[in-house]
């Protein structure tokens, strides 16, 4: 986990925030459309303009976006995508990026065939759940990645965890900057109610059953209420059409209606709508007594669900079965009894699965807990970059690492610091000193470090940087925080910093480094304020 600086931002870096936030939002947006359309060369262009300008989240939301395209288009580079996402997320310390990553690894590896693959990403899902439940960012990024650990749940048949992931999500919505998954968490939880509704009426848990009516009835009547693609209304309402059919609750609407609305939603795939209206239609035959129309219905839905559905098929297959034994069919009791014990066989090992994953859960917690404690030790509490024990431990892995890396070394002091304190109360100096470091963790990369090493002394270390790439970074820094305007702060406050800059090869010419840059400060000083100088 990277130190973040809290609070603070650079006027002359203002117009680029904005752009980078415009940016955010329309990375959101496109996420959405290239799941209901032709984008064209959008995805490409993005991300293009993202690299170039150096807007890092927005890269990884573009990555993000490129993985759904692979997803919906059924691309086997799609793992490869996810796998890039990851390791680029953990690179930049962005949690919440590396927890979506790796809850879209476990969903696409569920249903593998390596029992050791499986397990790997049971234990991916579970740390994704956990890094969530700690990490930092945007409301939009954390509202998104719930809900890709509740689409892994749910494909596990774990309803449980699913909706409690919906629930998290659900509770970020309203900080979000625009509703951009408002309606798919909506869809979505209606879709688990019924999915989660027929496993319990397969099993014969009808009275359960009837708990998933409420809320599934109250996400599908908010999602009706917002506006949404046709597919996503049709999705909608055949949900809430088989969950009061499960339930035996009265009919909201007729399936007729809803056969008409699949003619006209354009959806290129509609045979699993069709199958889970006739599994509704078939529990209704059921229930009604009428056995031949339930065995028609029922074949009809096994016919269409294919392997589509787990929960609809093992219902369409459990009604099958009761009408044929009701029909009086040859060895239909037999069928049907196998069909029972099938299906409980089935909910046993899915109630160990949900006692795992839940054990895995708390696992992991544990573990994350341990490493954000850790984290903290490393991480200044005043302007939340690192501190000097962040900084020590930083340099001892560059000693371990191999090969001659380059390296740039920045000293940064606040010139007169101790007078804005004096003067102007710790309040305004505790301000300005996370002023700094926020401008200065802006003006740097997620590989490099910012540290508070003093007072008002900072440290940065700039990977793979020459002198004159160290020093123009120091010479931009430093003129843009000198015409920073303060008055927001304490009128005809006027803020300056002096830069010591040195550059050459990790290893053994670190501390020579450190030194050089400590020594070009003090000369940076003696010149005056808001000076730079290079030795």
């Amino acid at each position: 986990m990277t130190p973040q600086a809290r609070s603070g931002v650079s006027a002359a870096a203002m117009g680029s925030e904005d752009s980078a936030a415009e940016a955010r939002l329309a990375a959101f947006r496109l996420t959405e459309a290239v799941q209901i359309r032709e984008t064209g060369d959008e995805l490409a262009d993005r991300l293009a303009e993202a690299v170039s300008q150096g807007w890092h989240d927005v890269v990884r939301l573009l990555l993000y976006a490129d993985a759904v395209v692979a997803w919906t288009a059924g691309d086997p580079r799609l793992e490869e995508t996810l796998e890039r996402l990851r390791d680029r997320a953990q690179r930049e310390g962005d949690d919440v990026g590396v927890a979506t990553a790796l809850s879209m690894l476990a969903e696409v590896r569920s249903t593998t065939e390596s029992a050791r693959i499986r397990e790997e990403s049971d234990h991916d899902l579970a740390r994704a759940t956990a890094l969530l439940a700690v990490a930092e960012g945007g409301a939009l990024e954390r509202a998104r990645a719930f809900m890709s650990c509740a689409a892994a749940y749910q494909r596990r048949e774990l309803w449980e965890l699913e909706e409690e992931m919906y629930e998290r999500a659900s509770a970020l919505l309203p900080d979000c900057e625009e509703p951009l998954l408002d309606r798919v968490v909506l869809v979505n939880l209606t879709g688990s109610q019924a999915l989660h509704a027929c496993a319990l009426r397969e099993v014969g848990e009808l009275e359960q059953a009837g708990t998933r009516l409420t809320p599934g009835l109250e996400a599908a009547e908010a999602a009706l209420r917002v506006d949404m693609p046709d597919t996503y209304q049709v999705d909608v309402r055949i949900f809430r059409h088989l969950l009061v059919a499960v339930v035996g609750a009265v009919e909201v609407e007729p399936a007729a209606a809803l056969t008409g609305s699949i003619e006209t939603a354009g959806n290129p795939w509609p045979e699993a709508w069709y199958g889970s209206l006739s599994l509704a239609e078939a529990v209704r035959a059921a229930d009604r007594g009428d056995w031949a129309e339930a065995a028609r219905l029922a074949s009809d839905a096994l016919a269409r669900l294919g392997e589509t559905s787990s929960p609809e098929l093992g219902l369409a297959l459990r009604v099958a079965a009761e009408a044929d034994a009701a029909l009086g069919a040859p060895g239909a009791g037999h069928g049907l009894r196998w069909a029972q014990h099938s299906a409980q066989r089935r909910w046993a090992s899915r109630m160990r699965l949900l006692g795992s994953a839940r054990a895995r859960l708390l696992t992991e917690q544990l573990r994350v807990e341990r490493d954000l404690h850790e984290t903290y030790a490393n991480v200044d509490e005043l302007t939340g970059v690192a501190n000097r024990r962040g900084y020590a431990r930083h340099l001892d892995v560059l000693r371990a690492g191999r090969g001659a890396r380059r390296l740039g070394v920045l000293m940064v002091d606040v010139d007169s610091f101790k007078g804005v304190n004096d003067s102007r109360g710790h309040r305004v100096g505790d301000e300005v000193l996370r002023r700094v470091a926020t401008a200065l963790t802006r003006a740097t990369r997620p590989t490099d470090l910012v540290a508070r090493v003093g007072g008002d002394e900072f440290v940065v270390v700039v990977a793979d940087a020459d002198a004159d790439a160290a020093h123009r970074l120091a010479t931009r820094f430093a003129t843009a925080l000198n015409e920073e305007t303060w008055d927001d702060l304490s009128t005809g406050l006027a803020v300056t910093v002096s830069v010591g800059v040195s550059a050459g090869v990790a290893g053994d010419d670190l501390e020579r480094l450190v030194e050089s840059a400590d020594q070009a400060l003090y000369v940076a000083k003696a010149r005056g304020s808001g000076q730079v100088h290079s030795c």
